[in-house]
């Protein structure tokens, strides 16, 4: 007899469609803990396509390796699908326009949390022990915590992982083109210049 699987809407409540140009991408509530992940699922119809099948946990490697902690694959009625940790989403794009980074002309106005951030986020993306096909600034996340009274701690957590593979090269390139689009050609060339990035 057949197993019957459960619904994801058994399990999950949905609470909004994230962009994923490969598989089909939600942030669910866990009914049961009440927490909140991001749930992908490769639906019914593409689980006999080997080729959608291996992207599949190729990306969940992948993903793994960069969070540290996914759930395991299940099953439900709709298709295979698995969770990983949600991060409040706070673009890197956003960010930057929030503060002050966005209006500075000259490297000398940078002050030390824009320096900072700038770095943070070239080590993330320089330490990535898996390639991401896709580095821009709608896939890298801000995490501010406040702490005492203004220091914050930052912490930057990329997005938008897909089975795609680019090189390291190439992964420094759309770096460096995403805070030329963020900062200006002419002011992130001097930055570029000043650190010898």
């Amino acid at each position: 007899e057949e197993e019957s699987f459960p619904l994801l809407t058994d399990l999950f409540e949905v609470r909004g469609v994230l962009p994923d140009s490969e598989f089909n991408t939600k942030k669910v509530i866990d009914k049961k803990s009440k927490e909140t992940f991001v749930l992908r699922l490769l639906s019914g119809q593409r689980q006999d396509e080997e080729e959608s099948v291996d992207k599949f946990n190729y990306l969940y490697e992948k993903e793994l390796t960069y969070y540290g902690q996914l759930s395991d694959v299940r099953s439900v009625k709709e298709g295979l699908y698995y969770l990983r940790p949600l991060y409040e989403r706070n673009k890197l794009k956003d960010y930057v326009r929030k503060t002050e980074l966005f209006n500075k002309r000259a490297i000398e106005e940078l002050g030390s949390n824009e320096l900072k951030l700038i770095l943070q986020v070239m080590k993330e993306v320089n330490d990535l022990p898996i390639s991401h096909a896709d580095i821009n600034e709608h896939n890298i996340l801000v995490l501010t915590k406040r702490r005492w009274r203004l220091h914050k701690d930052m912490t930057i957590k990329i997005v938008g992982f897909t089975s795609d593979d680019i090189t390291k090269e190439e992964m420094e390139k759309q770096f460096h083109t995403m805070w030329e689009r963020l900062l200006g050609e002419g002011f992130y060339k001097d930055f570029r210049n000043k650190f010898s990035l």
